[in-house]
């Protein structure tokens, strides 16, 4: 199939996330500083970005699946479908309203060889 068969892919994935998802979920990226000794902890400063995302609940053959970090998915975590884009990693947070979550699995949706998205676990909490 040629590259922009799946351009196509990519635009559409992305339309329908923006149609059918949620058009204020937020990405945290928390980096940690320098030892402040005054406090004794180090300084986290964090960046949000908006993004587009589905939320959905864990479908009954992911639980029980071995995550990047060694996890195992758990019914009450959710899957997030992000178009392409932001590329999160693990251990960020997502807001969705009132849910906070941490990034336990990062999947690439890429066939051909182009990423049309990524597919997340994240874990409430």
């Amino acid at each position: 199939m040629a590259t922009e068969d799946y351009q196509d892919f990519q635009d559409t994935f992305t339309d329908l996330v923006e149609e059918f998802g949620w058009s204020t979920a937020v990405i945290t990226v928390e980096t940690e500083g320098a030892y402040n000794p005054a406090t004794g902890a180090a300084i986290v400063s964090s960046v949000d970005t908006t993004v587009n995302a589905a939320l959905l609940d864990i479908s009954a053959g992911t639980i029980g699946q071995t995550l990047q970090g060694g996890s195992l998915v758990v019914q009450t975590d959710k899957r997030v479908l992000l178009p392409f884009g932001t590329a999160p990693s693990l251990g960020d947070k997502m807001t969705f309203g009132s849910l906070k979550g941490t990034i336990l699995g990062i999947k690439e949706i890429n066939p051909g060889g182009t990423v049309l998205g990524y597919e997340l676990i994240i874990r409430n909490g």
